[in-house]
């Protein structure tokens, strides 16, 4: 594969992964968010009187976090992109480029022998003209942070519910926080004062 063709593939490699990661953590720090939120809205509209709810009611929570880590994180990462992969991928979103990408990596990349490949001048020019159309190719453009944004913007809203909450009721804020975080603790329901 010509250098110049298997950089700008690797680009775009690193670009889409650097994409996803963002994206995910994004949807992880959302869902934690939420996750509290819901745990403090439960806690406070129901009264527990034992441990082992609220311990119940956090591992929940904790749960919902972890399988948030896995379906925004673990999952779109461990997919591998292969350079084929990629290139298909691109020409989908551009069909000027003839399949011209994915055509030359299968050729120079392909185990089968000299007569099923076809002619080396052609798989030659096919390599430079795709290595050449590969420079075309923008990987900031292709693989834009703007698919993060919405999931951005849902986490600025929790987070900004977060802490709204805590500035107008500070102190009930943080115990219902305390008590989701470490449930096997018995803190008290409601505080002296407020009785």
């Amino acid at each position: 594969i010509p250098q110049q063709l298997k950089n700008r593939l690797t680009q775009l490699i690193r670009r889409a992964r650097m994409v996803m990661f963002v994206k995910g953590i994004l949807a992880v720090l959302s869902t934690t968010v939420l996750m509290l939120l819901l745990g403090m809205a439960v806690d406070a509209s129901v009264t527990i009187f034992t441990v082992a709810p609220r311990i119940l009611l956090s591992s929940c929570l904790l749960l919902g976090v972890l399988a948030s880590v896995y379906l925004f994180l673990v999952r779109p990462l461990s997919h591998s992109f292969s350079l084929t992969g990629i290139a298909r991928m691109i020409e989908l979103r551009h069909p000027e480029l003839e399949e011209r990408l994915s055509s030359a990596v299968e050729l120079l990349t392909t185990t089968d022998s000299a007569e099923l490949r076809g002619s080396a001048a052609l798989i030659s020019e096919l390599a430079r003209e795709a290595s050449g159309q590969a420079l075309t190719v923008d990987p900031r453009r292709e693989f834009s942070f703007k698919a993060a944004r919405r999931v951005f913007t849902v986490m600025l809203v929790l987070s900004g519910m977060l802490t709204v909450t805590m500035m107008l009721w500070p102190q009930e804020t943080f115990r219902l926080v305390s008590r989701l975080m470490v449930p096997f603790v018995n803190t008290d329901n409601i505080r002296a004062v407020d009785m």
